[in-house]
């Protein structure tokens, strides 16, 4: 299967390079190159969809760190779980996003959608948020399709030097959770201090479970000893260093003769580098409960506490990136090759104690953990201008991502004389250390012809021909071992000590502890996934006439989703489990008016049809541990693919360069859509996945954005100063819609009445959809001493966080009210500038809340005020 992957993007290779070669020929032969253009006052106001858009000043002036959270300052966009955007409410699966044109690979072992924010602002030009379906992108359309372009070639030098250093009220230099871990943990790598024991990888190599019917007691016991203990085991409280971030930035034209090796005196080469390192740390500490239904003896039930916990975690991200850009442009043609690494590293000690009714006590459980997500990408993007304005687009990108998490740990004790003294059960082996990776690869050749028909009457319309090919391959496993008693027990008087002390070598023993592995107890234990798409399309944009401009089209997208899920220690059945194998026709179709009353005005209206697919894991019954929830989560493989018809209606009234007025509401239709849903297996809370008959989401979307040049000409400060003020608030209502009679299928394959989808008042709502979603800035510029001042308001109404287990009501999140401000001035020296910066984060100093029934606490923790101070020298 791979191989024939290979072999593919060779021939696209192949192909792209004859295409290239072909393009340079007849280049050779144009004597004139004519290119015609238009001023484009707005890209928001001349693009043929409805659409929002994020440039690189917008970005800096929200200083917002990676595009994630840059991403929810705009219309209708809302984070979730601090990476995955959320397009008009819809969750991550409705909200696609691309690189340049070209899909991206996703490090997440339980998403196929890669998450935001792993990109730093520094990488990126723009991002274009696209809310009506056109032919040319993607068929896996929700939300909307977010197109992240990175930084272009610099027409003049730049060279830039950046740090910043911040505080934040809960976390820095106050008392947190560490441990020691490898000596590169500060840089986010491993140092090789996790890798697998030589012990346990050989018994990998030759295909053996470690356990008793495989291994003798001895070697089980030996096999211990060579685990890691002290620095992956002991938790221990210190000082948390403040927040720190650094950036270096160089782009300049390359005088090396280019235009005399190509013969055009108009080419031109250029070059873009830029690196940096971000560290970020979080301290959270706060209440965890979990609840039961308890019965009230008249035919009803309320809610009660079954865990009352509390919790107290401190966590590091590291994040190291850097990307490359090589371009060669002439009159008529452009060469670019974009590469691109970043590597997240996130370390996490994490306490939680309190009452537990499995245990009917007090018990104590220890986690250290350590990921690292990593992408790497390559594009090379060719255009072309022939005669009579035809352009010729290829585009050619691969992608890899990974996530590893080696010694991943959890610990229990109990409080056995409830005094707070906490003793660790042996005998019951509670304690688990787990190894987990996930490798994911993308594989993307697309090429469009645009070329312009000229009609009898003069009248000009534009067509775009394309094809687009994406091949993506994923292959994730999770090994799981623990330390049991054999024989004779540990003495009790020592079972109080350093978890290190119960396991250091002495007592890895055939008498007293040895090792097996637990991995596949309850289900397969690894999975293979591939995803071939292959698409063709047809778009046509064109003005009708004065007051009316059609965009519409059509594309064709076959695609085959297999999945393949394994026990690890068997050959791979070459018997896939599940395919979904569908061919869809997707039209699009978007009105735009523009009235003679008014210039300034335009309404479109657009109409379309798009799908969305199961992930990979939610394809796989694998068992795998949700990291951010601590849950237990299962695929199922009667999961379909999901169809949505999308209309949206949007006013547009713009008085000049990005000054506008907007207003619309928009309505979707989604047939068999994917909802979670949460059950009790013996002692395991799983949750799966399920299609849901139908559900239906609608709203209202208003956007505000004005520049006012001489608010107050009466001010002598105010006299330099432009005030900005940009507003915008959504309105969405989502529903899923069970009729009498309707019916799913759940994860064991039976047929189910659908109505009880809503047992004991569980919300109709689609999972992670807000009501609400509204953001402020007011701001000025002040353009004669090059400083500009923003402050910033983002309010999320509560969403569904989780589904509640069998009866139990679901859990919903209440996300904080943010208020940021951020002020950054310019001052020059000679041919020298450098940029003061300064941010205060959550000045409301807001908490994180979620419940049930809202008397059980979930997850409730301060998430602190911060400040912090950036300098950048540019040079």
């Amino acid at each position: 299967m791979k191989s024939e992957k290979i072999s593919k993007f060779l021939n696209y290779n192949l192909l792209v390079m004859f295409i290239l070669t072909t393009s340079l020929i007849f280049a050779q032969e144009i004597e004139e190159v004519v290119v015609s253009g238009s001023f484009i006052p707005d890209e928001k106001r001349d693009t043929s969809e409805i659409s929002a858009i994020l440039d690189s000043s917008e970005i800096e002036r929200t200083g917002d760190d990676n595009i994630a959270v840059a991403l929810t300052r705009l219309t209708g966009l809302s984070l979730v779980r601090g990476k995955y955007v959320y397009v008009r409410g819809l969750g991550e699966r409705y909200s696609a996003a691309t690189l340049n044109g070209s899909g991206l690979p996703s490090p997440e072992p339980l998403k196929r959608v890669v998450p935001l924010d792993l990109f730093p602002t520094q990488l990126i030009e723009s991002s274009t948020i696209q809310k009506t379906y056109s032919a040319d992108m993607p068929g896996e359309f929700g939300g909307g399709i977010i197109e992240i372009n990175t930084k272009a070639i610099p027409t003049e030098r730049i060279l830039d030097l950046s740090f910043s250093s911040g505080y934040n009220t809960e976390t820095s230099l106050s008392n947190g959770l560490l441990y020691d871990g490898g000596d590169d943990d500060d840089f986010g790598y491993d140092d090789g201090t996790r890798d697998f024991p030589n012990f346990v990888q050989n018994a990998i190599n030759i295909n053996k479970k470690l356990d008793r019917s495989n291994f003798q007691t001895y070697e089980l016991a030996n096999a211990g000893r060579e685990f890691e203990n002290s620095k992956l085991w002991i938790i221990q409280e210190g000082d948390v260093p403040m927040d720190n971030s650094f950036n270096f930035t160089y782009g300049d034209e390359l005088d090396i003769g280019i235009d005399e090796i190509l013969g055009d005196d108009s080419a031109s080469i250029g070059v873009l580098m830029t690196a940096g390192l971000r560290s970020s740390w979080e301290t959270k500490e706060g209440v965890r409960q979990t609840g039961d239904i308890q019965s009230q003896g008249d035919g009803t039930s309320i809610v009660i506490k079954s865990n009352d916990k509390t919790f107290k975690s401190t966590s590091n991200d590291v994040t190291a990136y850097a990307m490359a850009v090589l371009g060669i442009e002439t009159d008529y043609a452009e060469l670019k090759y974009t590469g691109m690494y970043i590597h997240k590293g996130t370390k996490e000690a994490r306490i939680l104690e309190g009452y537990d009714s499995s245990d009917s006590g007090n018990v104590r459980e220890d986690f250290t953990e350590f990921y690292e997500r990593e992408l790497i990408n390559h594009q090379l993007n060719y255009s072309y201008l022939f005669q009579n304005d035809i352009a010729l687009d290829i585009r050619l990108a691969g992608g890899e991502a990974s996530r590893e998490a080696p010694y991943e740990r959890t610990v229990f004790y109990e409080d056995t004389d409830d005094r707070g003294f906490w003793q660790y059960d042996v005998n019951t082996g509670r304690n688990q250390t787990q190894f987990s990776y996930v490798d994911d690869e993308n594989e993307n050749f697309g090429i469009e012809l645009t070329f312009p028909v000229v009609l009898n009457n003069d009248q000009e319309i534009i067509f775009k021909v394309g094809f687009d090919q994406t091949n993506s391959y994923r292959e994730a496993e999770v090994r799981s071992f623990r330390f049991l008693a054999e024989g004779g027990p540990i003495p009790l008087d020592g079972l109080d000590n350093r978890i290190d002390y119960i396991f250091e070598d002495k007592n890895f023993d055939p008498s007293r502890l040895i090792v097996i592995e637990n991995t596949a107890a309850s289900s397969p234990a690894g999975y293979l996934g591939d995803l071939e798409i292959t698409s063709a399309y047809v778009n046509m944009d064109a003005y009708i006439n004065d007051n009316f401009r059609l965009a519409a089209g059509i594309r064709n997208e076959s695609g085959e989703q297999m999945v393949n899920t394994y026990d690890v220690f068997k050959p791979v059945d070459s018997n896939i489990e599940k395919v979904i194998d569908e061919d869809y026709n997707l039209p699009s179709f978007t009105l735009t008016y523009l009235p003679d009353f008014d210039e300034n005005l335009q309404i479109r209206l657009g109409i379309s049809q798009t799908i969305a697919r199961p992930t990979f894991r939610e394809l796989s019954p694998t068992l795998f541990i949700d990291v951010d929830t601590d849950r237990v989560i299962a695929g199922s493989l009667f999961l379909e693919n999901s169809e949505i018809d999308n209309i949206d209606l949007r006013l547009e009234y713009y008085w000049g360069f990005n000054q506008f007025l907007t207003a619309g509401i928009f309505f979707k239709d989604i047939m068999n859509p994917i909802e979670e849903v949460v059950n009790e297996s013996g002692d395991l809370i799983i949750t799966s996945y399920q299609n849901v008959p139908k559900a239906e989401v609608s709203g209202f979307e208003i956007e505000y954005e004005r520049v006012f040049e001489e608010l107050m000409p009466n001010i002598d400060w105010a006299k330099t100063k432009e005030f900005i003020l940009k507003m915008n608030f959504t309105a969405t209502e989502s529903e899923v819609i069970v009729n009498p009679g309707d019916t799913y299928i759940n994860s064991s394959g039976s047929i189910v009445d659908a109505t009880t989808l809503f047992a004991n008042g569980r919300d109709t709502r689609l999972q992670g959809q807000s009501e609400e979603i509204a953001n402020f800035q007011i701001g000025w510029d002040d353009l004669q001493n090059g400083s500009q001042g923003t402050l910033i308001v983002n309010y999320v109404s509560d969403r569904v966080r989780a589904r509640g287990i069998d009866v139990l009501p679901d859990i919903y999140e209440e996300p904080p009210l943010l208020v940021d401000f951020v002020y950054s001035r310019n001052i020059d020296y000679r041919d020298s500038n450098l940029k003061l910066s300064l941010e205060l984060r959550n000045l409301l100093d807001e908490e994180y809340y979620a419940a049930m029934a809202d008397t059980v606490v979930y997850d409730q923790y301060n998430l602190g005020s911060s400040v912090s101070l950036g300098f950048k020298f540019s040079f």
